[in-house]
């Protein structure tokens, strides 16, 4: 691996992500297994992912129920990101918004 590569740099392959969930999961932390795919899904940094507390994370409920569930999750909100600034991403994986609901 080149000096100049970071490990955040590094592509995150959805089985890997989902291996290490199952085994932070039989570890007894679902919260950090369902965190790591969230990240990998959402293209946050480790540290974006740490940061999260309970009231970055909504999930607007659309009258009729018709649309698929997503979930907006707020990042640099107390810290900041690498960008200065505050920002959200916008999960759309039904799974994962049900999985996130749970926690």
């Amino acid at each position: 691996m080149p000096a100049a590569t970071k490990l955040v740099d590094l592509p995150r392959v959805r089985a890997l992500a989902r291996l290490f969930c199952i085994f932070m999961v039989s570890l007894g932390a679902p919260d950090l297994g369902i965190g790591i795919m969230v990240q990998r899904e959402c293209g946050m940094r480790p540290s974006e992912l740490l940061g999260l507390q309970e009231g970055d994370i909504s999930s607007p409920r659309i009258g009729g129920g018709s649309i698929e569930p997503i979930a907006v999750i707020a990042l640099g909100v107390r810290k900041g990101t690498k960008a200065k600034r505050e920002q959200a991403v916008v999960l759309r994986d039904a799974r994962l918004v049900m999985l996130l609901r749970m926690i």
